[in-house]
């Protein structure tokens, strides 16, 4: 059974209409067809989400077909691993590598493909990452530096300096840190990443 399909049978048990769960979820009706028909196979993890809310399942089951179809708990909340395969067209084309955190509400989520020669993550990562949240010391957080570009770096509290650490392994250790100044802006912390297979 597809998404599409999972969506359809919720929202017969549920007696909602097309009109409502669009209203609900903030897209389109078309948008909404489209993705119940399977014509539209990328959906994103906030669509999914908000999805999986209005229809009061859990995202496991809706996305992926897993697990009970009613969340176990009241809230929206899920593990940031489950959100994966929504963020990808096909969900054998993506895996785990690692969670980290707890489970997030998809409202402050975000995805960024990140390729970083400084950091000990996977080339071409889909990282996810929970906005305007602040990493402990040691945990990765992605920043927008001052010339535009994305960086994900270890968030290094020393007492009297914050600093952003590159973890890649072939870093010399005079270039391994660089001082969190004002002019780079924190995106949020990062709780998951992937890697393509």
């Amino acid at each position: 059974m597809s998404i599409g399909e999972r969506i359809t049978q919720r929202m017969e048990q549920l007696g909602v209409t097309q009109a409502q769960l669009s209203r609900e979820v903030g897209i389109t009706q078309v948008s909404t067809m489209r993705i119940r028909t399977g014509q539209s196979e990328n959906i994103k993890a906030v669509t999914a989400l908000k999805l999986a809310k209005s229809l009061k399942c859990n995202i496991n089951w809706l996305v992926l077909g897993r697990g009970p179809v009613e969340s176990e708990s009241s809230q929206p909340l899920v593990n940031a691993a489950s959100l994966i395969v929504a963020e990808s067209t096909h969900a054998k084309g993506y895996k785990v590598i690692a969670t980290i955190g707890a489970p997030v509400d998809g409202d402050n989520l975000l995805a960024f493909c990140v390729n970083d020669d400084l950091i000990d993550l996977p080339q071409n990562s889909t990282l996810f990452v929970e906005t305007k949240s602040k990493p402990e010391s040691g945990q990765y957080a992605l920043y927008i530096a001052a010339n535009g570009n994305l960086i994900a770096r270890k968030y290094r509290n020393m007492g009297a300096a914050t600093l952003l650490e590159a973890t890649a392994s072939n870093i010399p250790d005079q270039y391994r840190f660089t001082e969190l100044t004002e002019d780079i802006k924190l995106i949020g912390k990062v709780i998951a990443y992937t890697a393509t297979l």
